[in-house]
């Protein structure tokens, strides 16, 4: 799937390894590097894809939980920052939803302000259709009803100036919704940057036709680079 979407990078969520680790691979038209992280006992791994050659532009990598890593890469003329995460569901505790929140408020903070950010994540949690005073958050172009995991969402994106990018596109309903299992239908799956780094993304949207999992949806987003000097085109 990822060599037919000619994806670049591609985050996950929710899978069942143990510990963490670094692998490559391999197929028949392309090499994509894996970077995970877990542990021994849990069952909510992150990770991301990593094609070649783009994966030799990786700098640094941070493990956090199980629930949320990041890793460095140099992109042409800027570096960026990608976070693979995975919020507790709805019917976790708060106690777990305010300890996911605070790490992941305790990892951005050590972050300069200059750097470049891409949250992608499954984030358990709906945002609603409308911006309803978040305007600055909120684009206006979501899908469905808020819940209270919502308001959360967007409360963390405000108080670090995130911006959730599938929010500003519009698209027809299937190109929102980002899992799908029998009469549900939500978008719990979202891409988010710092509000004033919004403009590097040209396109974000669900490709509903995907098998590559049973009930969540890809989401795709297109970021422009800038070239250095010496490339040609």
């Amino acid at each position: 799937m990822l060599e037919r979407r000619r994806i670049d990078l591609c985050c996950f969520q929710e899978r069942r390894w143990k510990s963490n680790g670094v692998c490559q691979i391999n197929s028949d038209n392309e090499k994509y590097k894996l970077f995970w992280n877990g542990q021994k006992t849990a069952k909510n791994v992150v990770g991301i894809f990593v094609k070649k050659p783009l994966a030799q532009e990786v700098l640094d990598i941070k493990r956090i939980n199980s629930r949320l890593m990041w890793i460095k890469l140099r992109l042409e003329k800027q570096t960026m920052i990608i976070f693979p995460a995975y919020a507790p569901q709805t019917g976790k505790s708060e106690e777990m939803k305010n300890d996911f929140s605070a790490a992941f408020s305790d990892t951005i903070s050590t972050i300069p302000k200059s750097e470049t950010i891409l949250i992608g994540g499954d984030l358990n949690g709906h945002v609603g259709e409308k911006t309803d005073c978040f305007d600055n958050v909120h684009g206006g172009f979501g899908y469905g009803e808020r819940n209270e995991d919502g308001n959360r969402i967007l409360e963390f994106a405000e108080s670090h100036g995130f911006c959730l990018l599938n929010t500003y596109f519009r698209k027809r309903l299937e190109h929102l919704i980002t899992y799908k299992s029998g009469p549900s239908a939500t978008q719990i799956d979202f891409f988010a940057v710092k509000q004033h780094h919004r403009g590097l993304f040209k396109n974000v949207t669900v490709n509903p036709g995907e098998s590559c999992v049973a009930q969540h949806r890809l989401l795709m987003a297109d970021q422009v680079v800038e070239l250095s000097q010496h490339k040609s085109k």
